[in-house]
């Protein structure tokens, strides 16, 4: 059969050989497609053996993870306690009943969610981390005398790469790479962690300080998982989480952008919750206070309508108003939050108590060990909210799940079928036992 090939448009041709990371705004939608295909050759048999090239590979895995985040956020948010299933169908999320056979969290891309045909979280992610490998791999065979931003680009594909583990683990009971063994959440943070040390090193050796810090927070980000992992804490890994935090400057944050020229590049919680309105907010995030000021970090529209399924109350997060709404991937006040976490006491209180001057709420008082840190549980809920955060955060701080496991689903007066089952964590897909 011959080779398949796409024209690339005049605006994304001329900029090759230009081409920093971010600055591909207007060619992502037609890079994005392209450059998914899961065998290079079946892009063209030079687009990889082009130096050229090399930032617009980067810049698609970039955009694989963005898509990846914004598809867990709505899957995992309909697992926790975020987000409600607003429609008829496709509700295995919200009534925590996905199982190894599969389904949308399996097989459903990130296209399939957002041309709403289903929401979907292993195939995504596993799409981002190997075009982030894809992309480190490709790049290191080539020499800083054809690629001059070698380094950055080689930092920023080992972090995207990490991210994509790290959200592996936080979202999957089990998962495989490259159609090796199965990995559990603790390894999947592991191999995070590693990818996360070395664009470390990467970005120091290029000074990319803002790569840097997203790879600080990020490894943060595993280890203080690996020290809470309930089948397995690392209790050492809680200090080094803190240290790498420590690192992050204040006011540091890396966001995934979104595109409102291709619906399958915008953002997602926007177009399924707003545009949609396929899911909605939980009541548990309803009128949120601290002694008696509205909390600004969880702002609501309460439309007074109804979603698809005519019963679920239409409640919109005023966080992403419209398809090009980016999303905080990492931040200073996640690694402001992790050290609060790590050290509790007194440096605790004032870190909360600096977010609460931040947000105008009124200061935090405790010198109580367990009030501070089931504090910190509750700033990490709002403050972190809607950012792929809270699904692993559940789990890592024994948080339950309600309704409980042989509750009718949803309720009486809104009966969609079955009970909610105990599938907190995604099975890994029978597809890619049998691959295996």
């Amino acid at each position: 059969m011959p080779e398949t090939r796409r024209r690339l448009p005049a605006r994304c041709a001329a900029l090759l050989g230009l081409v920093t990371i971010g600055s591909l705004a207007g060619c992502k939608d037609f890079l994005s497609s392209l450059l998914q295909a899961k065998n290079p050759g079946t892009v063209t048999n030079d687009f990889y053996t082009n130096p050229a090239n090399a930032a617009l590979i980067v810049t698609s895995a970039e955009g694989d993870l963005h898509c990846a985040l914004g598809g867990y956020i709505i899957g995992g948010g309909q697992i926790a306690d975020e987000l409600n299933d607003a429609e008829f169908e496709r509700y295995d999320y919200d009534r925590r009943s996905a199982t190894a056979a599969g389904g949308d969290f399996a097989s459903a891309t990130c296209q399939s969610a957002l041309a709403v045909t289903g929401v979907g979280v292993y195939t995504p992610l596993s799409t981002a981390r190997w075009s982030a490998d894809n992309a480190h791999a490709v790049i290191s065979g080539w020499t800083t005398a054809q690629v001059p931003d070698r380094g950055a680009l080689l930092a920023a594909a080992s972090a995207y790469g990490g991210y994509a583990r790290l959200l592996l683990g936080e979202a999957m009971c089990d998962a495989a790479i490259n159609g090796g063994p199965t990995l559990n959440r603790q390894q999947l943070w592991q191999l995070a962690d590693s990818e996360f040390t070395l664009a470390i090193s990467e970005a120091r050796a290029a000074h990319a300080d803002s790569i840097l810090n997203l790879a600080l927070v990020g490894r943060a980000r595993a280890r203080v998982n690996l020290a809470t992992n309930p089948s397995g804490p690392i209790a050492s890994d809680a200090a080094a989480a803190a240290a790498d935090a420590a690192q992050v400057p204040d006011g540091f944050i890396w966001y995934a952008n979104y595109s409102a020229t291709n619906q399958s590049y915008s953002n997602p919680p926007y177009e399924w919750i707003t545009y949609f309105q396929y899911v909605s907010i939980k009541p548990g995030f309803w009128h949120l206070d601290f002694a008696g000021v509205p909390d600004p970090r969880v702002s609501l529209n309460y439309t007074g309508q109804f979603g698809h399924d005519g019963t679920t109350p239409l409640v919109e997060p005023m966080k992403y108003p419209s398809a090009t709404s980016p999303i905080p991937l990492a931040r200073a006040t996640e690694a402001r939050l992790i050290e609060a976490e790590v050290q509790g006491g007194q440096t605790a209180v004032d870190i909360i108590n600096a977010l609460h001057t931040a947000a105008g709420l009124p200061p935090f008082n405790s010198n109580d060990p367990t009030t501070i840190h089931n504090q910190v549980i509750e700033e990490r809920r709002r403050e972190l909210f809607l950012e792929s955060h809270r699904l692993n955060d559940m789990i890592r701080f024994g948080v339950p799940f309600l309704p409980p496991a042989g509750t009718p689903y949803p309720n009486a007066t809104n009966p969609k079928g079955g009970t909610y089952g105990t599938t907190i964590c995604l099975p890994l897909p029978f597809v890619e036992t049998q691959n295996h």
